[in-house]
């Protein structure tokens, strides 16, 4: 799925980023850039009605559904890749349930703009099935 010129390491951690935007990494005092590895994985959004709410308003359970053929892909992957992490979107790593990863911001950054934010390479989101 990944070729080998795809894979980064950051602070000592194997990454591929299939967001389509640089994420930063702050290590140490310095900044480091991992770039998109040109493959993007999304989810489809799904909503399930949850009834009405306040004033009557529709109220849905959001949630995001896989692509099977980028899980079985992602899954042959980590056969051979099991120390890389694949970091994506919020949506992707919910969507790929231990198979992509979400970042979290370096201590600090938490509330700055998206421009400024500086993610932490040894610290990732993972969602559950």
């Amino acid at each position: 799925m990944f070729s080998q010129e795809q894979i980064h390491t950051v602070d000592g951690v194997q990454m591929v980023n299939t967001t389509p935007h640089e994420i930063s990494f702050a290590v140490g005092d310095d900044v480091v850039s991992l770039p998109p590895s040109g493959v993007l994985i999304n989810a489809k959004p799904v909503e399930k009605y949850a009834g009405t709410g306040p004033a009557g308003v529709f109220l849905v359970v959001p949630s995001f559904e896989a692509d099977e053929e980028i899980t079985k892909k992602l899954e042959y992957f980590y056969q051979d890749h099991r120390d890389v992490v694949v970091v994506g979107s919020i949506i992707a790593a919910q969507a790929y349930p231990g198979l992509v990863f979400a970042m979290t911001p370096h201590p600090g950054f938490e509330r700055v703009a998206p421009a400024e934010k500086l993610m932490n390479p040894h610290k990732f989101s993972v969602y559950q099935k």
